[in-house]
């Protein structure tokens, strides 16, 4: 197990509100998991307790976050009103000859029961669109 920026993410978790023990915690238990619908095929899943969502990611978007994790948290220090994603935690995992690396974010719903769920990242394969002089 290896723990990137750890006095980053450490400071990103103190400033949402999540102990230690409560993070540490937090997998400890059986989760909710699911994979993703996009055209990575992540592997997602939720805490027990929802508070956190844990996705896997390619080591090349682990070490663009590394890259930007220091300006990332003074932002946020900067703007806690905010809306982009809480990272509260960079790891990776070898297990069975394979490192697998994953990145923990805070849910920002963690008590509300959703009726509808949107995925805003876009695509453009096999969309079309109305440009306005087709008849």
């Amino acid at each position: 197990f290896k723990d990137f920026c750890s006095w980053h993410f450490s400071q990103m978790r103190k400033m949402c509100g999540v102990v230690e023990e409560d993070y540490s915690r937090a997998f400890e238990f059986t989760c909710k998991e699911s994979f993703s619908e996009g055209r990575s095929g992540a592997f997602m899943f939720f805490s027990a307790d929802q508070r956190f969502i844990v996705k896997t990611t390619s080591k090349q978007d682990m070490a663009a976050l590394y890259r930007i994790v220091p300006k990332y948290v003074e932002h946020l220090k900067e703007n806690p009103n905010s809306l982009i994603v809480r990272f509260l935690g960079a790891h990776s995992i070898t297990m069975y000859g394979v490192k697998l690396y994953f990145v923990v974010m805070l849910n920002v719903f963690p008590k509300f029961s959703l009726s509808e769920r949107y995925d805003l990242k876009g695509s453009w394969v096999n969309r079309h669109g109305f440009n306005g002089n087709s008849k």
